[in-house]
């Protein structure tokens, strides 16, 4: 972290923990999606004046089937930024080796 000269690259030493802690991220999203569906049920009973409605249960099961599909663009997304960061990096080390030989 105090490498004022920038010579070693921390990104490379994190990009495993950034993209595990992404991964954590998307499935508590799916998860937070899936329990929202199906409370919207009951929050639906709650309020329905007719007493329960009975069909409101199709939100829970939206987000079971199709809940998935925002946290996985997140995690391609994320994915592909530490594969450009980590290239990028390494594109640099191995120039600088190519400098330090001539």
């Amino acid at each position: 972290m105090f490498d004022f000269s920038f010579r070693s690259f921390v990104t490379l030493s994190f990009a495993k923990v950034i993209f595990i802690v992404a991964i954590v991220i998307a499935g508590l999203w799916w998860l937070f999606a899936i329990i929202s569906g199906f409370g919207m049920a009951s929050i639906g009973d709650a309020f329905s004046p007719y007493g329960s409605s009975g069909g409101t249960v199709i939100f829970g099961v939206m987000a079971l089937l199709f809940g998935w599909i925002p946290p996985a663009i997140f995690l391609v997304v994320v994915r592909l930024g530490l594969e450009f960061s980590v290239a990028t990096i390494r594109t640099a080390q191995n120039t600088s080796q190519l400098v330090d030989r001539s």
